[in-house]
C-alpha cells in the first residue's frame, strides 16, 4: 500500500478505483491474446488515466499476473512478426511500458519478473530499434525507466550486464536521431551512472570502453539544450 495511504480508511472512490484498476488489467491477457487491439488499447488507456488520477492504485495493478500481462505485451512488440513490423500496434506498447515503468518502481516482485534476461534483451531491442515501426519516441523513454529502475538495484547488475544492457546503452547514447529526446538521454545516462555505482568491476569496464568521456560529453549536451 501506498505509504501515503497507512493509517487511514480507504475512501469509496479510491475503493472503486482499485477494483477498476484489478478487473481491467485482469482483462489484457485475454485481449492480447484474441489480438482484439482496439480492446487492448482502451484498457490500457483506462489503466494509464487511472494511476495518474489515484496513483495509489499502483499496488493493485503491480500485481504478479498484471505485471506478467504487461511483460507479454511488450514481448509479442518486441519480437515481431515477418517484415519486421511488430504484431502489436505501437500505441498499445507504448501504454503498456508506461505501465511496466509503474510496476517496476513500486514492486521488488513485479521488478524480479522484469529483470530476467530474456525479457532484458528484448527491451534493449525496443530501445535501439530504428525505423521498423515498433516502438515510438515516447514507449522509447518509458524503456529507458524501466532499464533506470532495475539499474538501481545491485541485485540486477549481472543480469543486465549479461544481456547486454552497457552495449546497447552506448549504441543508443551515440545515436544522433536520439540525441534531441533529452528526458531520454537523462534516463540512460542514469542508468549508466546506476550500474557502475560502488561496483569497481563494473568501474574498470567502464574505463576499458571508453564510457566516462561519454557520460561526460552527453551530460554536458543536456545541460546545454536543456530550457530555462
Amino acid at each position: 500500500m501506498n505509504v501515503a495511504l497507512r493509517g487511514r480508511k480507504l475512501g469509496p472512490q479510491l475503493l472503486i478505483d482499485r477494483q477498476i484498476v484489478s478487473s481491467t488489467a485482469a482483462r489484457l491477457p485475454q485481449l492480447a491474446a484474441e489480438g482484439d487491439w482496439r480492446g487492448l488499447h482502451r484498457a490500457l488507456q483506462l489503466l494509464v488515466w487511472l494511476l495518474q488520477k489515484e496513483p495509489g492504485s499502483s499496488a493493485k495493478l503491480a500485481s504478479g499476473r498484471n505485471t506478467a500481462a504487461l511483460l507479454d505485451i511488450v514481448s509479442r512488440a518486441a519480437s515481431g512478426k515477418e517484415g519486421g513490423a511488430s504484431a502489436v500496434p505501437v500505441a498499445c506498447t507504448e501504454r503498456a511500458l508506461a505501465l511496466l515503468v509503474v510496476c517496476v518502481r513500486c514492486s521488488e516482485a513485479a521488478a524480479d519478473r522484469a529483470v530476467e534476461s530474456p525479457f532484458v534483451r528484448q527491451l534493449l531491442r525496443l530501445l535501439v530499434s530504428e525505423g521498423d515501426g515498433l516502438v515510438t519516441p515516447a514507449a522509447r523513454r518509458h524503456v529507458a525507466g524501466v532499464l533506470q529502475a532495475l539499474s538501481s538495484k545491485l541485485e540486477y547488475k549481472d543480469v543486465l550486464q549479461g544481456a547486454g544492457t552497457l552495449e546497447a546503452l552506448l549504441v543508443a547514447l551515440t545515436n544522433p536521431a536520439m540525441l534531441c529526446d533529452l528526458q531520454l538521454m537523462q534516463e540512460l545516462v542514469w542508468t549508466l551512472i546506476g550500474l557502475a555505482d560502488e561496483d569497481a568491476a563494473y568501474k574498470d569496464l567502464y574505463r576499458e570502453q571508453g564510457v566516462q568521456p561519454l557520460l561526460t560529453a552527453v551530460a554536458a549536451y543536456i545541460v546545454q539544450h536543456q530550457l530555462p
